[in-house]
């Protein structure tokens, strides 16, 4: 199956479920008579399924038609739409929308979420401005989108004719204030300095404005006339500073080819730019004498942006340097700010024994994911898990791990005192019991292509097997030892020598020791003990402190027996390199050099490399996850029980308790029966209702979007009794009376009509125990993996059933005849976690047979999937959903891992705006999605649209997804040159490798991706983290027992920063939320700020408890002090854990204690 059948293939299998889904729909039992997915298969179509402004399509194909650009595209958008709609305030809100929405590919929900309302306001000169209000979920569109929304929201002011925005001194302090607090309460990625924060609030044309997202009210500059609220407003800050001034220059680069063609004035953001950098004292040219140039940080950023622009324009090199962004040093001990409990360090930043930098890329890695030897995953007891995030030093924040077997595995130090590596996970299931240290914790393969996208330098690659294959291969191509071939078996050391003086390159890797590890007086010592070792066959030394030590550090492969060291293995590579004897212990004594890798270089007649230049720090972040959704409390179905009379949602317990019960639902009205109904069909007569919608002021009834006399919106639903017994009987009834289990609903609606789903949907959830989320459909997360590659085996595909998949060649073009060949994965399947925990192929068979059942027992029609076993959901269709978008992808289920993730390609994930650094997403049946989502069931509040399908895309289309997958790199292997230019200063845009950017336009751009590093089986290695099973106590013992073992770990460190980062904050934060809280019935879950007068609950005379209990307090203080007693803490902490202790004590007293007697009669009974 080639690309295009591929395609077709996907398009009409969505075509046929949506046409099944538009059949049952069309019987009118649900909210809409057709299915309420917008199917999209290009970003045109995408922004008018995401806005659903109709026509919205064709006017961005006609514009896109004659403009490349993106920018350009947006500009005309809005000059397009602000002609189409005689509003102002409605054509300014579509037209900031609908360019948003285009600028992020109609992918994120902010256009819709992020954008609360815009309108046309007054200065006090009287002139006419225009006002953009924020809100939180504007962060789903990227620090640059928001900034460029203001851009936009400019030029929607231009065309409209309007007035810049003229702040007050008042308001611009406002700013100021608002700003340092949501900092401080909420955190912002890059806080702006009070200079920065005015400077843009005067120059931006539009207001900043926004809905008030916190509780905090600021404590001056209150009740300012044109700001509507004290509160914090989030959507302001964060596009004011997370936005503007954090991506300006960005804005610069995207910004000023287009400024003077659509007429807008940004040169301020250029003074901005030079002001920055002129406080950061990071100005390196020299500027020509001007007036201003005094005092650059005092200038008014517009002025001085305008006599820069002009510098440019004439081209002066002064003036385009002070516009480059400055070049930060790295700032690499970030990962370890927070070290929280139970989540161990792994090691600490560039340090001896830590992970060692290998450039590659597997099958399974890149993009955010990188590699260990599966080996470690069970030496680290089990805390890293294919799948697991692990915080990182560089490149880039954070990644998930996934297995490479043809990397270095750790090497350890047993209770033997032998020291070896191990590189098996059987070997290592069988040591781990019996590793009391972990030497230096083996090879992290991460490609270059995360660390081009993270535009951070090239550190020095470790001397390894492909780099020393590479030097033979350039001076002997046709080389035909096994050895530089891969995958780079290890040659003996007769034949590694060989190769390498016959070539005069480098000692082969495996055979170097870690010199640089020990100092000139170790290796005096070292030649001196060797001086009495036997000349040939193993080396016997006797066990000293020293030696034993100084053998470790090396990374000497050695066993003790008796009083002795016994080197077998590395026997031969040490005497090479060391060439024990007097002459040799006296040259080292004698040596200019101090360190020992110089000198070894001096001794020995082959170069010996650095082996590991360079470590990279790395701590465990979130577990992988792999499990159904599920509401919490999880439910059956979205159906009211009115929950006042306590907190039962079992409806067939509410019934038995209340048969009719007061609650808030849809008001339809019958018009054949004269009646109130709650749903769109009469239950009577079966008709079609009305809804009706009336002012919740006036009364009356109106279908205009605010009531033409009390300019409020209306409501479309009303308190009244229902009688749910009856709706359970009769729902009961409709699909043939089965016995039940527990059905479990909702406590009330939160939609904007409040129209409950048919309880028919619920009750056949529960008998296939599936759970629906809050717009019907029901979902499996898991963990973002990439996958660019796999073999039958690994995901337990026949090669029957590969063929029918379209799969008929592997990777190198060979008909595919056994299920270990590598084959590449087409770009839209997807292979699903089998973990014995939560497999996903048993509960897609669940929810297959749910949507069987509805579709014969609520529909009329026949059933489509008429699955039998897991399995048989391989070939399904679904639906994949990034939490923070409200735009899905189709995929195809091909398989399954034994792994806790779930694979997809690079480019799919990039479809759904994620990388794989740790994210989880959700699949859903596209059935089960196009016949159960609804609009209706959505919760009306800000961000409710946010993780929900209102629109899915059919089709991959590369050249319409974010290009951050665009760096990664798709060669089989890196060249000589590569590593041989790897240093802390090699920038990596220098690199010319092919990557993903280069082949987007390629006719079959999908195919033809290579990786450097193969794996045996992309499920190799642990599968559930620990982390994720016990009681936090035993997690800590375990995480403080790994830091102990692990030679880059200091653990007194790790036990300071566990109880600075995590306890101190939760002991501190549960005193104060102690002091705040609220009382909460036990029963209806009802709280209350102040304790009801009657002392019961007022709605169902239940008790009161409180929110925040002693327990809860002082549930980490034993813990704390254990842990500064153990490990000889700081007596500061000391102090401060006791201070704590003192005031919970003032608190609450010392606990009660039992008398005598009332311990043994609690004994005997």
């Amino acid at each position: 199956m080639n690309q295009l059948e591929y395609k077709e293939s996907i398009r009409q299998q969505t075509q046929k479920e949506f046409d099944i889904a538009s059949k049952a729909r069309n019987a009118a039992l649900d909210f809409s008579k057709e299915p309420e997915i917008y199917i999209a298969t290009d970003v045109e179509e995408k922004v008018e399924g995401l806005l659903q402004i109709d026509g919205l399509s064709d006017l961005i194909r006609k514009i896109r038609k004659n403009t490349e650009v993106e920018e350009e595209v947006a500009f005309k958008l809005i000059e397009e739409l602000v002609k189409l709609e005689p509003d102002r305030e409605i054509a300014a809100d579509n037209a900031i929308r609908a360019s948003l929405a285009y600028l992020t590919q109609g992918s994120v929900a902010a256009p819709l979420e992020g954008i609360a309302k815009v309108t046309i306001r007054r200065n006090p000169d009287n002139t006419e401005y225009l006002s953009v209000y924020y809100a939180g979920p504007i962060r789903a569109a990227g620090g640059t989108a928001e900034a460029l929304s203001v851009v936009m929201s400019d030029f929607t002011r231009k065309c409209l004719g309007l007035s810049k925005f003229k702040p007050t001194q008042d308001e611009v302090r406002r700013y100021i204030e608002e700003i340092n607090w949501y900092h401080r309460r909420v955190h912002l990625q890059y806080k702006p300095t009070e200079s920065e924060i005015e400077t843009i609030i005067r120059n931006v044309p539009i207001c900043l404005n926004g809905e008030p997202t916190e509780k905090l009210e600021v404590s001056n500059y209150r009740d300012l006339p044109r700001v509507e609220t004290n509160r914090l407003r989030g959507g302001m800050c964060l596009v004011l500073a997370e936005g503007i001034a954090q991506k300006a220059p960005k804005l610069h680069k995207r910004l000023k080819p287009l400024e003077k063609k659509f007429g807008l004035d940004w040169s301020w953001i250029d003074g901005l730019l030079a002001q920055k950098k002129a406080a950061s004292k990071k100005i390196e040219v020299e500027i020509p004498e001007h007036e201003w140039i005094s005092d650059i940080t005092e200038e008014d950023a517009a002025s001085l942006g305008k006599i820069i622009d002009k510098a440019v324009d004439k081209g002066e090199d002064w003036a385009k340097q002070l516009l480059e962004e400055p070049k930060d040093a790295p700032q690499h001990a970030k990962y370890l700010n927070e070290v929280p409990a139970g989540r161990p360090v792994f090691s600490f930043p560039s340090s001896k024994g830590g992970f060692t930098l290998r450039y590659g890329r597997t099958r399974a890695t890149g993009y955010a994911a990188v590699a260990v030897n599966p080996a470690l995953m069970y030496i680290l007891n089990e805390f890293i898990a294919v799948g697991t995030q692990i915080r990182l030093e560089f490149p880039g924040k954070a990644a998930i791990v996934t297995p490479c077997d043809t990397i270095n595995g750790p090497t350890v130090l047993l209770d033997s005192g032998e020291v070896l590596q191990i590189n098996t996970t059987e070997e290592a299931i069988e040591l781990r019991d019996k590793t009391t240290k972990i030497i230096q914790l083996g090879d992290l393969l991460i490609s270059v292509g995360d660390f081009i996208e993270n535009n951070h330098p090239l550190p020095p690659a470790s001397y390894c097997e492909e780099w020393w294959a590479k030097q033979i291969l350039e001076k002997n191509p046709e080389e035909e030892s096994r050895a530089v071939k891969r995958p780079y078996s290890t040659p003996s050391f007769k034949e590694a020598c060989s190769l390498s003086e016959k070539y005069k390159i480098p000692l082969h890797p495996k055979y170097i020791f870690l010199w640089k590890n020990i100092s000139k007086k170790g290796l005096g010592h070292l030649s001196t003990a060797l001086e009495q070792s036997p000349k040939s066959g193993d080396i016997i030394l006797k066990n000293t402190r020293e030696l034993k030590i100084l053998l470790e550090e090396l990374c000497v492969f050695h066993k003790i027996s008796g009083e002795n060291i016994v080197i077998n293995e590395h026997s031969e590579a040490l005497r090479y390199q060391i060439n024990p004897g007097k002459e040799t212990t006296e040259n080292i004594k004698n040596s200019p050099h101090k360190s020992s890798l110089k000198i070894i270089n001096d001794l020995c007649k082959t170069e010996i490399m650095d082996r590991i230049p360079t470590t990279i720090g790395a701590r465990m972040g979130r577990p992988e996850k792999a499990k159904p959704r599920k509401m919490v409390p999880a439910v059956h179905a979205l159906f009211p029980t009115g929950g006042r009379k306590g907190r039962i949602r079992d409806l067939r317990k509410t019934i038995e308790k209340t048969p009719s019960v007061l609650m808030d639902v849809a008001k339809f009205y019958c018009r054949s029966c004269n009646r109130s109904e709650m749903y769109p069909k009469c239950s009577v007569c079966d008709s079609s209702t009305e809804l009706i919608a009336t002012c919740p002021r006036c009364k009356r009834a109106t279908q205009k979007e605010k009531c033409p006399v009390c300019k409020i919106p209306p409501t479309a639903h009303e308190r009244k009794m229902v009688n749910i017994k009856s709706i359970f009987e009769k729902a009961a009834n409709k699909i043939g009376n089965p016995e039940l289990p527990p059905v479990k609903g909702i406590l009330g609606m939160g939609s904007r009509n409040k129209i409950p789903e048919p309880l028919e949907k619920g009750m056949l959830r529960a008998l296939h125990d599936v759970y629906p989320f809050k717009d019907g459909t029901i979902r499996f997360d898991s963990t973002n993996a990439p996958l660019t590659h796999f073999t039958p085996y690994e995901i337990g595909l026949s090669l029957k059933k590969l063929k029918e998949l379209g799969y008929t060649q592997d990777r190198f073009g060979k008909e595919i005849k056994n299920t270990s060949q590598e084959i590449e994965l087409k770009p839209q399947d997807i292979v699903l976690s089998n973990h014995e925990d939560n497999p996903a192929g048993e509960y897609l068979l669940r929810i297959s047979k749910f949507v069987d059942d509805l579709l014969v027992k609520y529909y009329g029609l026949p059933p489509y999937y008429n699955a039998k076993t897991g399995k048989d959901m391989v070939g399904c269709h679904v639906i994949a959903l990034a939490p923070h978008t409200s735009t899905g992808i189709i995929g195809r289920v091909i398989g399954f891992t034994s792994a806790r993730v779930g694979y997809a390609h690079p480019c799919f994930h990039d479809a759904k705006r994620r990388d794989c650094d740790g994210d989880e997403d959700a699949v859903m049946l596209l059935l089960d999605a196009f016949l159960n989502f609804s609009r209706e069931l959505l919760p009306d509040r800000r961000g409710g649209r946010m993780d929900a399908p209102l629109v899915v895309t059919s089709e991959l289309n590369p050249l319409e997804i974010d290009d951050e997958v665009y760096d990664l790199d798709i060669v089989e292997e890196y060249s000589l040159k590569f590593y041989e230019s790897t240093n802390w200063t090699t920038d990596p845009s220098s690199v010319n490798m092919k990557r993903v950017r280069d082949v987007v336009n390629d006719e079959n751009p999908f195919t033809g991706w290579g990786f450097t590093h193969d794996t045996s089986d992309i499920g190799r290695g642990v599968h559930f983290n620990i982390y994720s099973t016990g009681q936090m106590i035993e997690k800590l013992e375990k995480q403080m027992d790994l830091a102990e073992r692990i030679s880059a770990v200091n653990e007194n460190t790790v036990a300071e920063k566990i109880i600075q980062s995590h306890f101190l904050p939760d002991i501190k934060g549960n005193l104060r939320k102690f002091s705040k809280q609220k009382v909460r019935c036990t029963k209806c879950n009802t709280k209350y700020r102040r304790p009801p007068l009657s002392g019961t609950c007022r709605n169902c005379d239940g008790n009161l408890t409180l929110t925040v209990h002693r327990g809860s307090i002082e549930k980490y203080l034993g813990i704390s002090k254990d842990l500064i007693k153990k490990y000889n803490l700081s007596t500061y902490l000391e102090q401060e854990i006791n201070a704590l202790d003192k005031n919970i004590l003032s608190l609450f007293g010392v606990k009660e204690q039992k008398s005598l007697n009332k311990f043994t009669s609690s004994l005997s009974a």
